[in-house]
């Protein structure tokens, strides 16, 4: 499956989409295969281990418009590692390095029960309806 981010250029994510800008959502777009698409952006290079920016699911259209807000009521969006539902975007810590962020979209034959409350529940159930999956990483420095 394949994954793009029309608005952005190269592989590095704009200061837009992130914790030192306006932290909105990047518009992303993918390969149309499935009835349904589920979505998970995490940093593995966060010091405290994978840092889970964003879960997002039942989604029924193969893109995501930019800035999807906190109230998005199209699709289920989950709670955060920042304690926060949605989308927050990257905020390494400080002369940290480049951080790998992992945008994970779940094309799938059906619609995910919506008492899904955890990532590892949300998991669970892609698994048992997954039929394809993409990824796509974008950088980001704080110096």
């Amino acid at each position: 499956m394949e994954i793009i981010f029309p608005d952005i250029k190269g592989d590095y994510f704009p200061k837009e989409y992130t914790l030192e800008g306006e932290n909105i959502s990047p518009r992303i777009e993918w390969s149309k295969n499935g009835a349904y698409y589920a979505l998970i952006m995490e940093d593995p290079d966060a010091p405290g281990g994978t840092f889970t920016h964003w879960l997002i699911f039942n989604i029924e259209k193969n893109f995501l418009e930019k800035g999807i807000p906190r109230n998005y009521d199209k699709a289920i969006q989950l709670i955060n590692d920042f304690g926060r539902r949605g989308y927050d975007g990257p905020f390494p810590p400080k002369g940290h390095g480049v951080h790998h962020y992992y945008f994970k979209v779940f094309s799938l034959s059906s619609k995910l029960p919506s008492t899904i409350d955890s990532k590892e529940e949300l998991l669970r159930e892609i698994n048992k309806v997954l039929i394809e999956k993409g990824e796509k990483i974008l950088l980001y420095k704080r110096d």
